[in-house]
């Protein structure tokens, strides 16, 4: 509008020192040359005195031109000869204007009178309009046109003040300045460098035409908070620069200035976290590799675990798994003060076995008396594999005379065991030794002790029976299977002999 108005007052200043020229030179020359024309031919019908003449040619001139409305012959004291058409415009007229043209009539050197010609009002002021009109329209066409163009050529930052302009490229993140179009309007030496083109490219351009990974449902940031008057923040987006790298970005846009809460513009600041997400995907992987390696490594220490502590034959507890459980059993109960047993099992007559039938036979032999105790132990009892054909169980928060009971339970099972054909062999027995805490030993070795010499006493009364270990051993009653007392004088008697 700035640019228009100027048009318009230099165009009017130009007319007014009269630097256009007069609009009515043409028709006034027109005129002139008209009346002229008339004027020689009146003077020489006014030397002939043919005043018919004259008449004729009066009303020829008004009826053949269009333009011309009234003309008149006065002689040179003002008497009107001839007139024809509309005169009253040259009545006391003395003076040729655009509209009347006054023009003397010379008979030989003298003049005679003069010819008077009222011509039509021009209506100039249509052209003029026109004029102005397509003046003002063409410039603001024109104007329009070229400062569209060219405001998105100018570079802001030609007047943005230079330290600002210096403060504003010293921010490592991205920043861009948009209009409410969503064109950028300014940017810093940071987004040029992530998207890898100069400032001057991407001011002008709009910030959605850049090559941003669009998902489903795709709404960008900018145009949330410039239609909600909102601040946007911590947005992820990806983006694609020239180069083909892809480069992550956050995103944050906040609306700028504008009166009665209406936002004239965005500032939109872009992070690149493109290096910071390497760095996270490397350190996931490098996670990943290291659980995947713990995990590896714990299989293996489960695998090592086991061998150290249970038996490969049967599956079950080992004599070192053994002896550390009942030493930290064999501790509890006596701080407590709460009951401990252990049974002590040896498969009769093993050597036998495995000489007659062989040791794949001896060790499913192993194998099905471990699932014999294992069956009929409880949850939380131990049962493993003390060496050889030898077997340990130990039994917490239990007396002697109940793990006497369990002792039978599981010796009946055995015998049990190959009357039912699941082994090879006819027949098949055991005999248990049984200790407990009631018998005061010193420490869990003692314990062992007891049991193993309960065990013993077992064998030596005639096998396959369970014995409890006490300070006053009792002689076994005759009979297979039954337990008695047996008679023995010393515990030293029993440490003095032989297993079988």
């Amino acid at each position: 509008v700035s640019l228009l108005m100027l048009t318009v007052s230099v165009v009017l200043f130009a007319d007014f020192f009269k630097l256009r020229g007069d609009a009515d030179v043409s028709l006034r020359d027109a005129r002139k040359a008209v009346a002229e024309a008339m004027a020689v031919q009146l003077t020489v019908l006014a030397g002939s005195a043919n005043r018919e003449a004259i008449d004729k040619t009066l009303e020829a001139f008004v009826h053949r031109s269009e333009d011309i409305i009234g003309v008149a012959l006065t002689n040179t004291a003002g008497e009107q000869l001839a007139a024809r058409g509309e005169i009253q415009s040259l009545v006391g007229t003395t003076e040729s204007t655009l509209s009347t043209m006054i023009v003397p009539i010379f008979r030989g050197h003298e003049e005679w009178g003069q010819v008077g010609i009222a011509f039509q009002q021009a209506p100039l002021w249509p052209k003029q309009l026109a004029y102005f009109g397509f003046i003002s329209a063409s410039c603001f066409v024109l104007y329009l046109l070229f400062l569209r163009k060219a405001l998105n050529q100018v570079a802001p930052s030609q007047v943005v003040p230079g330290r600002v302009n210096n403060a504003f490229n010293l921010l490592s993140e991205g920043v861009v300045i948009l209009d409410r179009k969503m064109k950028v309007t300014l940017v810093n030496e940071a987004m040029a460098r992530i998207i890898g083109c100069t400032e001057k490219e991407l001011i002008g351009q709009n910030i959605d035409d850049w090559p941003w990974h669009r998902d489903d449902g795709w709404i960008s940031p900018w145009k949330t908070a410039i239609e909600g008057g909102t601040y946007s923040s911590e947005r992820p987006l990806s983006l694609l620069t020239t180069g083909g790298e892809r480069r992550r970005l956050k995103v944050n846009c906040a609306t700028v200035g504008g009166g009665q809460n209406e936002a004239r513009g965005l500032l939109v600041t872009l992070d690149d976290m493109t290096a910071i997400e390497k760095k996270n995907e490397e350190l996931e992987e490098a996670l990943t590799l290291l659980k995947n390696t713990q995990a590896s490594i714990e299989n293996k220490n489960r695998e090592l675990e086991a061998l150290a502590t249970k038996d490969p034959l049967t599956g079950m507890a080992n004599r070192r798994a053994l002896l550390a459980r009942l030493a930290s059993d064999f501790a509890k109960a006596l701080r407590v003060d709460r009951p401990l047993s252990v049974i002590m099992i040896d498969i009769d007559f093993f050597k036998k076995i495995n000489d007659t039938f062989g040791h794949v036979v001896g060790d499913d032999v192993i194998r099905k008396v471990a699932k014999i105790l294992a069956e009929n132990s409880r949850e939380y009892d131990l049962v493993g594999r003390y060496g050889g054909e030898e077997f340990l169980v130990v039994l917490p928060d239990l007396e002697a005379d109940k793990a006497l009971a369990v002792a039978e339970r599981m010796r009946k099972e055995i015998v049990r065991a190959a009357e039912g054909g699941a082994l090879p062999i006819d027949h098949l027995t055991a005999s248990l030794g049984i200790a407990s805490t009631s018998s005061m030993p010193d420490d869990y070795t003692e314990l062992i002790d007891n049991a193993d010499r309960a065990l013993y006493t077992a064998k030596q009364g005639g096998r396959n029976r369970s014995v409890v270990f006490d300070a006053k051993i009792k002689k076994l009653k005759p009979g297979a299977g039954a337990t008695a007392d047996i008679e023995s004088n010393s515990r030293a008697s029993l440490e003095n002999g032989t297993h079988d």
